[in-house]
């Protein structure tokens, strides 16, 4: 099974990519920039399935003007969009320059509140969301060595477009990316990775269970992604495959990255898109990687015509869902 590669949007001139987030029901991409220069034109691009085939186009840009004022500093700019009843849909960004979590419709282009109010979040880093629940990690200074930081797990209130703090779980170091996952049973977890390589599992809800895994790769990058066999972990400028325990499955999965032209362009963010494929984030691009299974999962619709024309025209890669020997039989 071949995988295809394709661009989905251009570097932006005297900006760098901080954080993306993916919505299949409104049909967008977010990605959230930080100015090299002036902090305060931080800033959110927001991208949609075009009606010609070519896959996204630009739709607007936010920020610049209170409330939707932005300083991703200190790894911040991460996002995700909700899926909670009374929130569907709204986009949620960590901003380390005011210290919140903004809550934003995208649809409406609109600042709708807080899961966390400005000045309320240390440091806010990596972001995370199921159901009712949203995570985020939390750095208490730059300390590199003692494990001084926490993870934050707020609760939306029923009814209401409110969150409360629900949980802190401390005793990280340098906490980077944040997932959810079921466990067995349906309990909820949360998966939290760090910058050292180390991934701890923690049942939300439950202050005592805590199972930490070190993984044999060492130093991680800015993200993870949970995928059939295990974890896509960002490292350096690659994507390194590991199973649940983090033993390594297989090294740099994505060779098409080697051809981006900065060396030093770290894979910075993973969104697995259920029925589009993998969607890689680095300083400058941002790229589509899908399979031929990903294309045929991809419902008839206006937005699969226009993904699969971008697809036709992609380059091969590498598949991700199956092991080289499991494909030849």
């Amino acid at each position: 099974m071949t995988e295809v590669s394709r661009h989905l949007t251009q570097p932006v001139r005297g900006f760098v990519n901080r954080g993306l987030a993916v919505s299949l029901e409104l049909g967008v991409l977010v990605v959230s920039r930080t100015s090299l220069t002036d902090a305060c034109e931080d800033h959110l691009s927001v991208y949609v399935v075009g009606d010609v085939p070519g896959g996204f186009v630009k739709d607007c840009t936010l920020g610049g003007h209170p409330p939707l004022q932005f300083a991703f500093r200190d790894a911040s700019g991460r996002m995700v969009f909700t899926s909670v009843a009374t929130s569907p849909h709204l986009l949620l960004v960590t901003d380390g320059g005011s210290g919140a979590v903004h809550m934003i419709d995208v649809r409406n282009r609109q600042h709708v509140g807080y899961v966390a109010p400005p000045h309320s979040v240390p440091f806010p880093r990596g972001i995370a969301a199921s159901g009712s629940f949203v995570a985020v990690s939390t750095w208490k200074d730059w300390d590199p060595v003692t494990c001084r930081h926490s993870v934050w797990i707020y609760k939306a209130v029923t009814g209401t477009t409110s969150w409360v703090k629900f949980q802190v779980v401390d005793g990280f170091c340098r906490p980077n990316a944040v997932r959810f996952c079921s466990g067995r049973h349906g309990v909820l977890k949360l998966v939290v990775f760090s910058s050292g390589g180390d991934l701890t599992k923690v049942v939300v809800g439950a202050r005592s269970f805590r199972q930490v895994l070190y993984p044999s790769i060492g130093r991680t990058g800015f993200d993870v992604e949970e995928c059939p066999l295990g974890w896509l972990v960002t490292r350096d400028a690659g994507v390194t495959l590991c199973d649940a325990k983090m033993k390594v499955l297989q090294k740099n999965v994505l060779p098409a990255l080697k051809s981006w032209p900065t060396a030093k362009d770290w894979c910075r963010a993973l969104v697995r898109v259920p029925g589009w494929g993998l969607i890689v984030m680095k300083k400058y691009h941002v790229q589509l990687f899908a399979t031929r299974h990903d294309i045929a999962m991809f419902s008839m619709s206006k937005a699969r015509v226009a993904w699969m024309a971008v697809v036709k025209r992609s380059i091969g890669a590498v598949n991700l869902s199956l092991p080289r020997k499991q494909q030849r039989r």
